[in-house]
């Protein structure tokens, strides 16, 4: 019985084990939920930071916050541009008085009551008293009989003076394709110099004082009169 008591306490340990580790595991992911809704927090009151920043000093701004503030002035002016692109596609314009879109062939507010006078197209415009539309060139209202004074006519844009052709560019001459260098002759070598002759040894003579015949050199007696020469 010990050994299937030791085998029961470690099944009862290990589902202990297994039960902890399941409660830290739901802990980890709550605090970590936690921590992901402070994230989202701190996110939103930057924003609203931002945006009060923004209210407060759109005009009068830090350096530090030109890009910022320049790019929400180019969105919000995008935003506008948008905003009426998609009106003008509905067929809507702005009351001038409350601002409030709507139908461009209404002539008064459905929000503040306020009569629209508009242009609707072309000469086409409404009547300033009872805001019904008038037709082209008319001088009274049908409606009401009010005198209105006629849109002025649209001027024919005028003809466009066609565009001169442009003048062919003269061809330019062919460049002369260059002649090819001659050439060069060779060199023709150097004959070799002939050696010169180294010239004889000029051998000194002797003259005999007493006849004057010419002896060699070494002479001791003229071998014509022997007179002793003295050499």
């Amino acid at each position: 019985m010990g050994y299937f008591d030791a085998i029961g306490k470690k099944i009862t340990q290990t589902g202990q084990g297994m039960v902890q580790k399941t409660k830290d595991t739901a802990e980890v992911l709550k605090l970590n939920g936690l921590i992901s809704d402070e994230q989202k927090r701190i996110t939103t009151l930057q924003t609203e930071i931002g945006k009060r920043y923004y209210e407060l000093h759109a005009d009068s701004y830090e350096p530090d916050f030109e890009e910022a503030v320049t790019g929400i002035k180019d969105a919000l002016a995008k935003i506008d541009a948008y905003s009426e692109q998609i009106k003008k596609l509905k067929g809507l314009v702005n009351c001038p008085n409350c601002g409030n879109a709507v139908p461009h062939d209404s002539p008064f507010c459905n929000v503040c009551g306020s009569q629209i006078n508009k242009q609707l197209s072309g000469n086409v415009s409404r009547c300033p008293n009872c805001g019904l539309p008038l037709a082209p060139g008319a001088s009274f209202c049908t409606n009401c009989g009010l005198k209105v004074q006629p849109a002025a006519p649209v001027q024919p844009a005028q003809p466009v003076a066609p565009v001169q052709p442009v003048q062919p560019v003269a061809p330019v001459a062919p460049v002369a394709p260059v002649q090819p260098a001659q050439p060069v002759a060779p060199v023709q070598p150097v004959q070799p110099v002939a050696p010169v002759e180294p010239d004889e040894p000029l051998v000194s003579t002797t003259t005999c004082p007493n006849c004057g015949k010419q002896l060699a050199p070494g002479t001791a007696f003229c071998t014509e009169c022997g007179y002793h020469v003295g050499n």
